[in-house]
């Protein structure tokens, strides 16, 4: 699973501003750390459904708990600096978590247990 995440700058060009991208992270795997899926797990714990969210009850979530999420960020995308998390476009920052929440989701089925 390769998840990225698009940092934004303004330019501003005869008197309109429009955003291009800056910068691109990227990651090839989910490293599924114990702090990540913990904080994950935590910000869906009020969701009773987690399978019938819209994207604006996610995004409600998402904004509602951006600073748990942007450590998590920092831990998926080595280097990156809140400056530049402040500067992604929250719908891209919203499907990032989608993703990773789908990740730990599918991780988390793989995992096999042993019998002793």
């Amino acid at each position: 699973m390769e998840l990225q995440l698009k940092v934004y700058f303004a330019e501003e060009k005869n008197g309109t501003t429009t955003r291009k991208v800056k910068k691109t992270y990227k990651a090839d795997t989910l490293f599924l750390s114990f702090g990540v899926l913990e904080d994950v797990f935590n910000v869906l714990a009020e969701v009773e459904t987690k399978a019938e969210l819209t994207q604006t009850q996610l995004g409600l979530i998402v904004i509602k708990n951006r600073s748990i999420l942007k450590t998590v960020i920092k831990d998926i995308f080595v280097g990156i600096s809140d400056e530049e998390i402040n500067a992604t476009n929250t719908f891209d920052f919203i499907n990032l978590f989608k993703d990773v929440y789908l990740g730990c989701l599918e991780l988390l089925s793989n995992v096999q247990t042993e019998k002793n």
